[in-house]
């Protein structure tokens, strides 16, 4: 019978190799984890505009199709019956003119913030668009998505990563872009 040499006999890893190993895969983690927090969040407040732009263009596309005024209006959507109310972070609702609902949308993530206020800086707690798709009344809208936790720097540019504007002109045309910082 062959007797096994001491090369053949030693099989897996030392404990200096498996140390090696365990050491970097931890400082992968120590910088990857941060940053994928940062892009989940920053996501979120892609998914919220996202969300918010596709509610503005159905309701004026109801309103010029139906050729009546429809209203997108913040809501507690986790409310049995949802109606309009003030607080864009519940949720928001589509309406017709009869108040019928035509779609939900869910409250969002507790890291974003909303805000909505017309161009003469005045809250809005709806929107609503004529039967031509043109806002009714003679003010443009602005909301403002914020993600909380992230670093608002504005040294590093005019644009802080961390924040969209979403603008409805008179004519109803609906415009997102990244929040400009105040000079």
């Amino acid at each position: 019978m062959k007797q096994p040499t001491c090369q053949q006999a030693s099989r897996g890893f030392t404990v200096i190799e498996l140390l090696i190993v365990v050491t970097i895969t931890a400082a992968l983690l120590v910088i990857a984890v941060p940053n994928f927090r940062d892009l989940v969040k920053r996501n979120q407040m892609t998914n919220t505009s996202n969300g918010l732009v596709t509610a503005l263009q159905l309701a004026r596309s109801e309103a010029v199709k139906r050729k009546k005024k429809i209203v997108v209006c913040a809501s507690d959507t986790a409310a049995d019956t949802p109606v309009c109310g003030s607080d864009w972070h519940q949720g928001w609702l589509v309406l017709d003119d009869k108040g019928e609902r035509l779609r939900v949308w869910p409250s969002v993530s507790e890291n974003i913030k909303i805000g909505a206020g017309d161009s003469e800086d005045e809250d809005v707690d709806k929107v609503v668009f004529s039967r031509r798709g043109q806002i009714d009344g003679d003010k443009t809208v602005t909301f403002e998505i914020r993600t909380e936790g992230l670093q608002n720097d504005c040294r590093s540019g005019d644009y802080p990563p961390n924040a969209r504007d979403v603008d409805i002109n008179l004519a109803g045309q609906v415009n997102t872009k990244p929040l400009k910082c105040a000079p």
